[in-house]
């Protein structure tokens, strides 16, 4: 392999990390979580009813879940980051190799 046109190899990993972002979706993970959650809750309530009325204990977890949100969001932006200066790095690579 020419050395000289190793840049471009770049340009093609660049598109399938930008296909990768799109494919990790946020709101997708979080909607299959609740509804696990919704499910195991109706599974509970078939069981015992009392757990209907009970409005001491936090049977729906929304704290973990709005926890788990924060957290993806955060990796999905710290992707999203070092995606951009990958491209700007190998952008300014191959702008100084033609030059």
């Amino acid at each position: 392999m020419n050395m000289h046109n190793a840049h471009l190899f770049f340009a093609i990993k660049i598109v399938r990390v930008f296909n990768g972002i799109q494919i990790f979706k946020v709101s997708f993970f979080i909607n299959s979580v609740k509804d696990l959650v919704k499910e195991n809750n109706m599974k509970k309530i078939k069981h015992d009813p009392r757990i209907a009325e009970d409005v001491i204990n936090d049977h729906t977890m929304i704290g973990p879940i709005i926890i788990t949100g924060f957290i993806l969001r955060t990796l999905e932006l710290t992707m999203i980051i070092l995606n951009i200066v990958y491209f700007v790095g190998m952008f300014w690579i191959s702008f100084c190799r033609v030059t």
